[in-house]
């Protein structure tokens, strides 16, 4: 059983990573790459993501294998404090290859709370 906190963000997480993959469901890189709206919806979503997972405690985290918590705050500091060096292919690649993985483990792990989207 996890604690409401950790439920809680792991919810945020969960959300946020929905968001970031319904933005970019139905575009191509190009596209991407062409709107600045979406590029930052996106990055708005990672940031929020890796925000909610530094709140996670260090026991849900150890339990929770399947999730590279180390890269998700990784990212959530390069987009909040080097913000002026993001690299749009990094964003898109993330978005592409590990927001779906992360929303496997987190739709699995979170089956009967329904998303907020």
């Amino acid at each position: 059983m996890l604690p409401d906190a950790d439920r809680e963000r792991l919810l945020h997480m969960r959300d946020a990573a929905h968001e970031a993959y319904h933005f970019v469901a139905t575009i191509t890189e190009s596209d991407f790459y062409h709107s600045s709206l979406t590029q930052h919806g996106v990055q708005h979503c990672l940031y929020i993501i890796g925000e909610a997972a530094s709140r996670v405690s260090d026991g849900t985290r150890a339990q929770l294998t399947g999730i590279d918590w180390i890269a998700i705050r990784g990212m959530r500091n390069r987009l909040a404090h080097a913000y002026f060096e993001i690299d749009l292919e990094i964003i898109w690649r993330t978005v592409q290859e590990n927001i779906p993985q992360l929303i496997t483990v987190l739709d699995e792990l979170l089956p009967d709370d329904h998303s907020t989207l």
